[in-house]
């Protein structure tokens, strides 16, 4: 005898003893989505929610910034994963004019790269491009002890290459240098 499922009759469940479909008015049609948020307590929460099989469903935990997703296989284990869910925020607007600025500024460094010391003593002209100054400066440290570092300090103050006033700014800048490192 075949099963009919009239206005008044009840849909055939599925195995398990859940609905094979969703839910249905009377007259057979899907119901619109409602809308609802199913909320858990934690994992433990998420596991004990019960579902069919082949089936997901996203949890909202009740105390932390979580939500869970849950998927069950065709046999019916499900596993549950973690997401965290954190406030939208928009990415702050971007200042063209600052940026410009700091550009030029930027530009006018590099272009007139050359300090007010750089000929000093008939020293070699510095370059203005930073990976050159970055490049010698690691020739010069290469070969560089504390102890030829404080000859050279001391050579270039009794030849006059170097004021006190220049010495002490160079050791206001070292101890500033040194902070960085935590020493």
């Amino acid at each position: 005898m075949p099963y009919f499922c009239g206005p008044y009759q009840q849909p055939y469940n599925g195995p398990y003893g859940y609905p094979s479909m969703g839910p249905q008015s009377a007259s057979g049609a899907m119901q619109a989505f409602g809308g609802q948020v199913t909320r858990v307590n934690g994992r433990n929460g998420a596991e004990a929610f019960r579902m069919a099989p082949n089936s997901s469903i996203l949890l909202m935990d009740e105390h932390d910034p979580i939500v869970w997703l849950k998927q069950t296989d065709g046999a019916g284990y499900a596993t549950v994963t973690p997401y965290t869910v954190t406030p939208y925020q928009a990415a702050p607007p971007v200042d063209v004019n600052g940026l410009e600025a700091r550009v030029k500024r930027l530009e006018e460094v590099l272009s007139n790269g050359k300090s007010d010391d750089a000929n000093a003593g008939g020293a070699s002209q510095r370059p203005s491009n930073p990976l050159a100054m970055l490049a010698e400066f690691r020739k010069f440290a290469a070969g560089m002890t504390p102890q030829k570092a404080q000859q050279e300090v001391e050579r270039l103050l009794s030849s006059g290459a170097m004021s006190q006033e220049q010495y002490q700014q160079l050791q206001t800048q070292a101890k500033d240098f040194m902070s960085l490192f935590g020493k």
